[in-house]
């Protein structure tokens, strides 16, 4: 893992930020403090992003590449979008990590936030985070119902809808 802090001037840097739906949203002064208490890391295949059962309080957004979510050897998700969002949970609980996060391909480049920062930020911008949160959170919620209707349905014996 190769890890970059965000310089004020690094141009490169805040243009692999474009396209990310939360960043764009953002006001300039709300998005220079985000990028204050953020750094990039970069990762290689196979290499753990997240172990499960770790504490720590670290957002990542993902700039580049693909990673899969991973509980007792299986596969709940794989995320290739950038903007996808991961390790929201931990986050939000405070919790132990439920899960691992592994890098798929060759090279996966993550935005981490260090939510232990979010009180040095305005509360406006801290409220953004928080609004991102609950809003993966949501889509997260809705796509597990949909797949637990669908599977109750198929176990019943039912046409899914």
């Amino acid at each position: 893992m190769k890890e970059t802090f965000f310089l004020e001037d690094d141009a490169d840097g805040f243009g692999l930020l474009q396209g990310i739906p939360f960043i764009e949203k953002l006001e300039g002064r709300y998005f220079r403090q985000i990028v204050k208490i953020s750094r990039r890391r970069d990762y290689g295949v196979g290499e753990v992003i997240i172990e499960e059962g770790e504490c720590d309080s670290f957002l990542y957004i993902l700039l580049a590449g693909e990673v899969k979510i991973v509980k007792q050897e299986s596969v709940l998700a794989r995320l290739n979008q950038i903007g996808d969002i991961f390790g929201e949970m931990g986050v939000i609980e405070l919790l132990p990590r439920s899960a691992t996060v592994l890098a798929v391909s060759p090279e996966v480049s993550c935005l981490v936030i260090d939510t232990s920062l979010l009180e040095i930020m305005e509360p406006a911008a801290r409220a953004a985070v928080y609004k991102m949160l609950a809003e993966t959170v949501s889509e997260r919620l809705r796509a597990a119902t949909e797949e637990l209707i669908a599977l109750k349905q198929l176990v019943m014996g039912q046409s899914p809808l």
